[in-house]
């Protein structure tokens, strides 16, 4: 048996060692995640209000941490391009106003980039 089977079954012989109720929020296609994970967790102190006392809310698996990860390491890549961008024209070109050209160019392609992508 792999490592990667024995940890779910594992996994599985822990979740099942209690009776638990289990609910999954599936997002609806063009949804946005993070908004929807959200606004979930907004509403389980709420929740949490209306249950009895002996039971409690538990979050088996929240992807918006890896996907806000990834964001994060998105934009500090198009921020170290652009300033590498502008580094490298200024090197070769020794002049300052011709740097700003590529400084200024180069973000404004990115942001209509994708303000052409968004609906």
């Amino acid at each position: 048996m792999s490592s990667t089977l024995s940890r779910i079954f594992a996994t599985r012989a822990w979740l099942t060692a209690r009776k638990r109720s289990s609910s999954f929020c599936v997002r609806q296609p063009g949804a946005n995640i993070i908004e929807a994970v959200d606004s979930v967790k907004a509403e389980l102190p709420h929740l949490a209000a209306a249950m009895p006392s002996d039971m409690e809310i538990a979050l088996a698996a929240d992807r918006s941490t890896s996907i806000r990860a990834s964001l994060h390491d998105t934009e500090l890549s198009l921020v170290i391009a652009v300033a590498l961008v502008t580094l490298i024209v200024f090197a070769f070109l020794r002049d300052f106003r011709m740097t700003l050209i590529p400084s200024i160019a180069v973000p404004i392609s990115i942001l209509g980039t994708f303000g052409a992508m968004y609906p």
